[in-house]
């Protein structure tokens, strides 16, 4: 049988290494799978544009021309869904400012918008380039008019 002093060395080494060895935490599935904001999705000139969020923010911060007179209008997730600019805010208040969390709740109780987007293309050298929409509404020829 263990006495006291073994028992109490024992008890004193365990908590010891406790200590010293680090805690793993486990991501949960959901938030592993997350989705994220990939991009913003902006208004110039009457037309909506898809701009990687993090080219976005790039020429945000270099006061890039092409942004003058640009709002953004929604955003796009991982997961390729549209959601307003307001919802998504919406949802971020209402999950304590957490963007997985307004992501999550937008997910579940969202509704994804059905808009035509182009994509904003940026080379290496800077230069932009505007990709046209492809409409998703169907295009009748009116043949005749009785």
């Amino acid at each position: 049988m263990f006495n006291k002093s073994t028992t109490a060395k024992t008890l004193t080494m365990v908590l010891a290494a406790a200590a010293i060895i680090p805690v793993v935490i486990a991501v949960s599935p959901v938030e592993a799978s997350a989705a994220s904001v990939t991009d913003y999705v902006i208004e110039k000139d009457g037309v909506l544009y898809a701009i990687d969020l993090g080219t976005y923010l790039d020429m945000k911060a270099g006061k890039a021309e092409f942004l003058q007179g640009t709002s953004v209008k929604y955003i796009e997730s991982s997961n390729g869904k549209v959601y307003t600019l307001l919802d998504f805010l919406d949802a971020k208040a209402g999950s304590g400012g957490s963007l997985s969390g307004a992501l999550q709740l937008l997910e579940q109780h969202g509704e994804p918008a059905s808009v035509d987007i182009g994509q904003v293309i940026v080379d290496k050298d800077g230069n932009v380039t505007l990709q046209q929409p492809e409409s998703s509404a169907a295009v009748f020829e009116v043949l005749s008019i009785d």
